[in-house]
């Protein structure tokens, strides 16, 4: 297996760029859209601002996990994030949301990059990430729609 993955997913939403870059560029409104939020309902979480620079950290069951995330780049047509899992599995990884206007609605692409450790060699990372990404852009695409 290689030492670096990527995994991209793809929706088209009948809503904005601006109302779709809204959900993306606040974490605390990752809880209406995200996959990983409903993972362990007493997880805990705390956020550091909005926007480029802002953070968050959670902390929950072991499915959860622990670790933070932090927004690298915030433009209207894309938005970067930097993880860090601590655990269970000490990791590190990128998610790219890149928004073009399409259609009256939004193309919006989300694109998850990172290095391979050795226990993740062992997970096909399409087959891992590629459900949960689609999981987290058709939540995001209901919630951008129905405004």
């Amino acid at each position: 297996m290689p030492d670096t993955y990527t995994v991209s997913r793809q929706v088209r939403v009948a809503a904005p760029p601006s109302a779709v870059h809204a959900l993306l560029a606040d974490f605390r409104r990752w809880l209406d859209w995200s996959p990983f939020e409903d993972l362990d309902p007493g997880m805990t979480r705390e956020y550091d601002g909005t926007g480029a620079g802002s953070g968050y950290r959670w902390a929950g069951s072991f499915k959860a996990g622990s670790g933070s995330m932090r927004m690298t780049e915030v433009a209207p047509d894309r938005v970067v994030v930097e993880q860090v899992n601590t655990k269970p599995i000490r990791s590190s990884s990128t998610s790219t949301f890149t928004l073009a206007e399409a259609d009256g609605g939004t193309h919006v692409t989300w694109a998850g990059s990172g290095r391979q450790g050795r226990l993740t060699r062992l997970l096909p990372m399409e087959k891992f990430l590629g459900p949960t990404f689609d999981k987290g852009l058709a939540a995001l695409k209901a919630v951008a729609e129905q405004g």
